[in-house]
């Protein structure tokens, strides 16, 4: 009887329902935080400070992530995405130069509940809920980073990490997932974007910077000028205006690859 009411004991200690709402409560060294049926668990790897991500709902595994070390503690915000809504917002970073960092977004609206994960690449800072513009519309701002190491296909021109460009975008939400902004979409926020990237090409040009340090000055001002709604063609001016001498003959090709770019951005994952 006294084994029976020992292990009936530790088995109430250990049981999902002794985590607060929201909140983190140690168990055995680890953590775990519950956010309404959504049971999220972090555990210590063996031999470093990594440790394993995992979210489940009534017992079902729906995502898991390993992390190299913890740069953040979950946390839940009120009113995100928008008002009377909840989200557990949790990063997850992968280890290794330069990269990786995750974003994962639990949200409930009502009785609807959602589960994104968005792929915050190189960057290590908190994402922004920013204004767009358009009345009533926020957004999530991230950066765009498929132009990191870029190199023009069929040349030797290169830029090294340190001069590549990381472009501002929105993320969306949108029937319960996050999106990308569309070209044209946020067009008074791009034109502010691509004011202040046409201002810091001018003073990198005045400095008589490296040639790849202009490219990646060039390169964020077509790549705002294109998510603003101007055509390819005046995007194509800027760039080619701008571009050190080494690259201008080839401005056809780079504009394409920022074109592309600005349409394949997607660093969203929408987990049923």
């Amino acid at each position: 009887m006294a084994k029976f009411l020992i292990l009936a004991f530790l088995i109430f200690c250990f049981l999902p329902h002794s985590v607060a709402r929201g909140q983190a409560a140690k168990i055995a060294g680890d953590k775990t935080f519950r956010f309404n049926d959504l049971l999220v668990g972090m555990s210590a790897l063996p031999g470093n400070d990594g440790y394993l991500l995992e979210f489940s709902r009534q017992g079902r595994n729906i995502y898991t992530g390993e992390c190299a070390f913890r740069v953040r503690e979950p946390k839940v915000v009120s009113d995100f995405p928008a008002q009377k809504c909840r989200s557990l917002m949790t990063y997850c970073f992968s280890g290794g130069a330069h990269c990786c960092m995750s974003l994962i977004i639990a949200s409930e609206c009502g009785s609807l509940q959602t589960f994104n994960v968005i792929d915050l690449a190189h960057s290590d800072s908190d994402v922004k809920f920013v204004e767009t513009g358009t009345k009533g519309v926020k957004a999530l701002q991230v950066i765009d980073w498929q132009f990191a190491y870029y190199s023009v296909e069929g040349t030797e021109l290169e830029l090294s990490f340190a001069d590549s460009p990381g472009m501002t975008r929105l993320l969306v939400f949108e029937e319960g997932k996050w999106r990308p902004d569309r070209i044209g979409e946020f067009a008074g926020f791009y034109a502010g974007m691509l004011r202040d990237a046409g201002q810091t090409a001018q003073r990198v040009a005045r400095k008589r910077s490296d040639p790849e340090v202009v490219a990646g000055t060039a390169i964020s001002v077509a790549y705002y000028c294109i998510m603003s709604g101007k055509s390819l063609e005046e995007a194509e001016r800027e760039l080619k205006q701008r571009l050190p001498h080494s690259w201008k003959d080839v401005s056809g090709k780079i504009v394409r690859d920022i074109r592309r770019a600005t349409l394949e951005f997607n660093p969203v994952q929408v987990i049923d």
